[in-house]
């Protein structure tokens, strides 16, 4: 959503905002700030410290990084992304999914994250898909079999395809 709307991404630790994204935060002239991720992931700590910074928070996430994967895509479609094709990725090996996401964002379509063994294991990426199948007309899977799984594989475009 970040690169579709051409908005910056900023890092911060668990439990304390670094200084040099405050400072950025600052320079930039940010009025309003979105924290990707749970409060485990994401203090309330750190989004106390950006609202005292006269930032409105907005926060979205999910019960795991499946669930917030499915969030993120759900604000995606509320601004304008198309689901018209789908870009998986795996959600526990994060360079896939950092590279994949700039390049889905350049067509306006969504990146959701996967188990990579098996779509089961991401209950909340399965159900956007069987939500949304009808809209999906490809996915785009990021990386080979040793990634994700041929099952994840077969499992996502069974889903889809309804």
């Amino acid at each position: 959503v970040a690169a579709y709307q051409h908005r910056p991404i900023l890092l911060t630790n668990t439990d304390s905002l670094p200084q040099a994204t405050a400072d950025a935060l600052r320079q930039m002239g940010v009025t309003q700030a979105t924290i990707v991720g749970g409060s485990d992931v994401v203090s309330d700590n750190v989004a106390a410290q950006i609202q005292d910074m006269g930032i409105t928070v907005n926060r979205v996430s999910g019960s795991d990084r499946y669930g917030t994967s499915k969030s993120v895509a759900a604000l995606g479609a509320s601004v304008g992304m198309n689901l018209t094709r789908t870009w998986l990725a795996i959600g526990n090996n994060w360079p896939d999914a950092l590279a994949a996401g700039p390049a889905a964002a350049v067509n306006g379509n969504q990146l959701l994250l996967v188990d990579g063994t098996s779509l089961a294991n991401s209950e909340a990426t399965y159900g956007f898909l069987a939500a949304f199948g009808s809209q999906i007309a490809g996915l785009r899977l990021v990386g080979g079999p040793d990634v994700l799984s041929p099952l994840d594989q077969v499992q996502a475009l069974q889903v889809v395809a309804g």
